[in-house]
């Protein structure tokens, strides 16, 4: 299993309230099928959105209705894209 620092997720965000949330979220997108935002050995759902939350891929936001929505930068979802698009067959020889 993955270690991830608890003092590097702390630093970007320092309520572990709002920690507990992302993580939470985040783990339920990836669980759902949303592509995760780094390359990873581990399958755990939580490891990998405690991942991205250490480097700062993902963040907690509230919008005015008090749900909870974790924000994945978008340059993330485009690399994320780009790494599920199927690549292309070689040329068959003849």
């Amino acid at each position: 299993m993955a270690y991830v620092p608890l003092e590097k997720m702390v630093d970007k965000n320092p309520s572990l309230y709002k920690l507990v949330l992302t993580a939470a979220e985040r783990a339920n997108q990836i669980r759902e099928g949303s592509p995760t935002c780094l390359d990873t050995q581990s399958k755990k759902h939580t490891t990998i959105a405690l991942q991205e939350i250490a480097e700062g891929l993902v963040w907690y936001e509230a919008d005015e209705i008090a749900t909870v929505k974790t924000k994945v930068k978008a340059a993330a979802k485009a690399a994320a894209k780009a790494k599920a698009e199927p690549k292309t067959k070689a040329k068959a020889k003849k």
